[in-house]
């Protein structure tokens, strides 16, 4: 047995005093206006409050092969997250011709703001800790110092205006196209000082288009091009690792999207294909070897793949649902340094290159309203170092359940709602102990139970 393989999934690698109090609000409302035949109005708005107070956490490093692992306790700032999102568009629905139009005007966006008492966070590191038999310790006499009123930490905001075409020329032929204009900004403050760390302030067009060809009516084909401008991470200013950049925000980026597939409908039978590619900046943490972090933007990642869903009806109440996803992902255009080497063409990290699903549902004929579900579900190995020396097992899971709905209270009509719905399920049937990614060991076996009353 070494690092690689998952500890227990039942017990606990925290700590008794761990604990994370928070409070959130949210208030929100909707709009729609059918104008008339040609002009439809939709618009909506919502305002929250997070609101986390005393925050004792435990951060675990798993970083050798002789099965022990670091720990850090961390005691965090009360802070308040606020945040505003909303959208206002139009549609229009109208022919030029004998080409049919369907096209969407309007703005969303939203912003986010944070603060934070202006403390000196504490932190409690031991080492040595044994793999195979957490150790708990008694609460620390201490509390993060220096604490003030709460000042703003950051402020994030981003703001769209599109405008898109969904034509329609014939009963094969369809074109979607667009635009997307977007502002990003971003400012950091230093809560002791109010003064600036850092800020971005970008803005771009981004189109997009999708053609699509129905040779016949069971299957149609397309092809797809998209890009998007997207905020850069938000570095950590406390807490472990130490990064030497922490307060900072990495700059905006673009992404990219190429996609053709196919979807058909033979007498029942679904079936998608879909090839694909995904462009982005390569953010990660760069180790220093100094016993600190660099966040770091730096290369592309790329991630060329495809993707195969099928779904099909067996028989009568018997369903099923299988995809895989197959995926060739890797980092171009990195720069090296002293103690960051060239990682052009490896797999980035926590990125599985092949996963997959299949679930079954099944009506029970002689129990009116319960279906029986399960499902299994495999992801292959994940690279764990930048240098794709080390690789997490894949592994594999299997849930069951059940779930009823009905309409109807011991034969009479529900007194309230059109009909309720109970779910029963079992994740992780086997209590398999496995990582779901470096950074996190998979759920245990799990029950989950709820209801749902539809109005």
């Amino acid at each position: 047995m070494d690092a690689r393989v998952a500890p227990d999934p039942t017990r606990y690698y925290g700590q008794p005093l761990s604990a994370f109090d928070t409070q959130r609000d949210r208030v929100g409302l909707d709009f729609k206006w059918k104008i008339d035949d040609v002009f439809t109005a939709r618009a909506a708005y919502s305002y929250n409050v997070n609101m986390p107070r005393n925050n004792f956490y435990t951060n675990n490093s798993v970083s050798n092969l002789n099965l022990t692992y670091s720990q850090t306790t961390v005691h965090s700032s009360n802070s308040r997250e606020f945040g505003n999102s909303g959208y206002a568009f139009v549609d229009a629905v109208f022919d030029t011709g004998f080409i049919h139009h369907k096209v969407t005007t309007g703005f969303y966006g939203d912003d986010y703001r944070s603060a934070r008492d202006p403390e000196s966070f504490n932190s409690w590191t031991i080492n040595g800790l044994p793999y195979a038999t957490p150790l708990y310790f008694a609460a620390p006499g201490w509390y993060s110092s220096s604490v003030g009123p709460n000042r703003t930490s950051g402020y994030n905001n981003e703001k769209n205006v599109i405008l898109g075409d969904e034509i329609k020329f014939d009963d094969h032929w369809s074109l979607l196209v667009g635009g997307n204009y977007t502002w990003v900004h971003g400012t950091n403050f230093n809560v002791t000082t109010g003064a600036v760390t850092s800020a971005y302030d970008q803005s771009r067009l981004s189109p997009s288009a999708s053609l699509i060809f129905k040779p016949f009516d069971w299957i149609s084909t397309y092809a797809t091009y998209s890009e998007s401008l997207q905020g850069g991470q938000v570095v950590p200013s406390s807490g472990t690792p130490v990064y030497t950049n922490g307060g900072q925000t990495l700059s905006p980026y673009v992404g990219r999207e190429y996609e053709i597939g196919a979807k058909a409908d033979v007498d029942g039978l679904l079936l998608a294909a879909a090839f694909f590619q995904i462009e982005q900046a390569r953010q990660y943490a760069r180790y220093n070897g100094n016993s600190t972090y660099t966040y770091v933007q730096d290369g592309r990642q790329r991630n060329r793949g495809v993707e195969l869903t099928v779904t099909d009806n067996l028989y009568e109440g018997l369903r099923v649902f299988g995809g895989v996803t197959l995926l060739d992902p890797r980092v171009t255009q990195s720069n090296t340094s002293a103690t960051a080497p060239s990682i052009n063409g490896k797999v980035p990290t926590d990125i599985a290159r092949t996963e997959g699903k299949v679930t079954l549902e099944y009506d029970l004929p002689f129990l009116p309203g319960v279906t029986l579900t399960g499902g299994y579900y495999f992801t292959g190995q994940q690279a764990v170092d930048r240098l794709n020396t080390e690789y997490l097992p894949s592994f594999a899971t299997e849930d069951v359940g059940f779930r009823y709905r009905t309409s109807e209270f011991f034969g009479r009509k529900l007194p309230l709602g059109q009909e309720l719905v109970l779910r029963f399920n079992v994740s992780n049937v086997a209590n398999k102990a496995y990582w779901i990614a470096s950074n996190y060991v998979g759920s245990p076996r799990t029950f989950a139970v709820a209801a749902q009353l539809k109005f």
